[in-house]
């Protein structure tokens, strides 16, 4: 019983702004070889939904000047319908537009699945992404919703997770792209263009996680986030 539960701390690349340098990796990426042979396989890109792509408010809420929303109906307490209104991130229809023609696009979130299905309805209206995944594909532990990446692919060398929440990156560190939270109210957030030019970049490496540990610390370009979290390893077990 001793082992039941261990303590990790893990460290992720962080996209801040102002401090991102990413085009400045491409010529180190490629001297390395790294570029080899990733052409084969494409990138799966797995993102976040709440925080990451847009934000919601729980209720009717005043627009934001210069950033879009929209309203969604779901089921509430009790069986009562709740309003929704949902801020989008400035530029994420472009950048899903952009990711869409060049990887295979998943979204992972800790949400609820009839809330979360209405707002990707809106996101993804064509029904693109090559995977929906929602809060029961989440593995709970210490409080948190943690995200097992393993359900897109075992094969962990060509998949990105792009969260705003160092948690979801425990299970597998490596693969983690941490983006800044928004908040629904900085309509110059610039936050997915940094984080589109860092997975062109990655789209060379033939194995990302050799990529995102070469460049973790590189000054100018990433800083690290470190988070401490508690993980039911039984329950690790089970889900693997």
């Amino acid at each position: 019983h001793h082992f039941d539960r261990v303590t990790v701390t893990s460290s992720f690349l962080h996209c801040q702004p102002m401090s991102v340098g990413w085009g400045a990796l491409r010529r180190p990426l490629l001297r390395r070889g790294f570029a080899s042979t990733a052409r084969r396989r494409p990138l799966k890109v797995v993102l976040d939904m709440d925080e990451c792509l847009i934000h919601s408010k729980f209720a009717q809420v005043q627009p934001v000047s210069g950033v879009q929303s929209f309203r969604v109906v779901v089921p509430g307490r009790g069986g009562a319908l709740e309003e929704i209104t949902v801020f989008k991130r400035p530029g994420v229809d472009a950048f899903l537009s952009h990711l869409l023609q060049r990887h295979e696009v998943f979204v992972y979130t800790a949400g609820k699945r009839e809330y979360a299905a209405e707002v990707l309805q809106r996101l993804d209206p064509k029904e693109q992404l090559a995977g929906r995944f929602y809060r029961d594909s989440c593995v709970y532990s210490g409080g948190h919703f943690l995200k097992d990446l393993r359900l897109v692919d075992e094969d962990l060398s060509r998949t990105v997770l792009v969260d705003n929440n160092p948690a979801s990156f425990l299970l597998q560190p490596q693969n983690g792209l941490l983006i800044q939270p928004f908040l629904g109210l900085d309509a110059e957030d610039r936050a997915l263009e940094r984080v589109r030019d860092a997975l062109e970049d990655l789209s060379e490496a033939e194995d990302v996680r050799a990529f995102l540990s070469t460049a973790e610390g590189r000054e100018g370009s990433s800083s690290i986030v470190q988070f401490s979290g508690t993980i039911d390893v039984k329950q690790l077990a089970r889900a693997g």
